[in-house]
């Protein structure tokens, strides 16, 4: 694993310690006041991991912009779908919104596509990979929600 390829694990799992602490878009919108027990808890940490490492996957995509490298575009617009779709999810999972069973296919769709372009580069790509499983997570999470 390169350097480059190191700091991006540190900061995907920097993000993800953030959502595990709550330090997340859905918990700041609700006034720092989520329960951490509540009935879609689970779902919600796994949304805010999945857009975490979506973050990290997309910086890494410009990165390559930036060498010239423009083959992890349609990655990066599939990734660019999921990371507002799973805060969304994580903000109706963390409010057990009555809109949550409605919004779990929609979501589910777009994590399916983004899983299915990270695939195409986890090989090369590590943050690609991550973000590739982190939408899969999610995928099964939200079966429980159906």
């Amino acid at each position: 694993m390169n350097e480059l390829d190191q700091k991006r694990r540190v900061l995907l799992q920097s993000g993800v310690l953030l959502a595990g602490l709550g330090i997340s878009g859905a918990h700041a919108a609700t006034g720092g006041h989520a329960h951490p027990g509540g009935r879609h808890a689970g779902l919600a940490r796994t949304a805010e991991e999945c857009e975490a490492s979506g973050r990290v996957c997309v910086a890494h995509c410009l990165e390559s912009f930036k060498a010239g490298d423009t083959t992890l575009a349609v990655c990066a617009t599939a990734v660019e779908a999921m990371r507002p779709a799973c805060d969304a999810l994580a903000q109706l999972a963390v409010l057990d919104s009555r809109h949550l069973k409605a919004f779990a296919p929609v979501c589910r769709d777009i994590c399916l596509d983004c899983e299915k372009e990270c695939r195409k580069h986890e090989k090369k790509h590590a943050a690609c990979k991550d973000c590739a499983d982190a939408c899969a997570k999610v995928i099964t999470a939200l079966k429980a929600v159906s």
